[in-house]
């Protein structure tokens, strides 16, 4: 597994950064949380909002984008929807119909490969990117 990536919402911006996740002050001056994004020529670090803070941890969806904690996925294969978390030490699938599913990365290398990302927490209604997804009210 690849190194842990964070994203998270820039606070000038509004877009989202990529990169280490820097939580603390440093040294002895205090700074806002940021991300460091992969050096290109210089170091640099943008202050991001902790609130939008998603992790990266190594697995693609099915066209092989990477997957973070806050994004929404579905399966079209086996119907699950729902949200990325981390949960009791696993990443998993908050499915709005049948709670946590563990989609468990050690024992299956491919268990992501199915799933799509079809929208994120901090962009999108989770209800209407459902029924954008299936058509269907999940009320219903």
């Amino acid at each position: 597994m690849e190194n842990f990536i964070f994203k998270a919402k820039s606070l000038k911006t509004k877009e989202w950064v990529e990169g280490y996740y820097v939580p603390v002050s440093h040294g002895h001056f205090p700074c806002s949380p940021c991300i460091v994004p992969e050096p290109r020529g210089r170091w640099e670090s943008i202050p991001v909002d902790k609130n939008t803070l998603c992790v990266y941890f190594g697995q693609y969806d099915k066209n092989d984008k990477k997957i973070f904690t806050g994004d929404f996925v579905y399966d079209e294969t086996t119907q699950m929807f729902g949200k990325v978390v981390f949960d009791l030490s696993f990443f998993g699938v908050l499915d709005i119909f049948d709670g946590f599913q563990v989609i468990d990365s050690f024992i299956d290398i491919n268990a992501w490969s199915s799933v799509e990302i079809v929208g994120n927490a901090f962009d999108d209604d989770e209800e209407e990117v459902f029924k954008r997804i299936t058509g269907k009210d999940w009320r219903n």
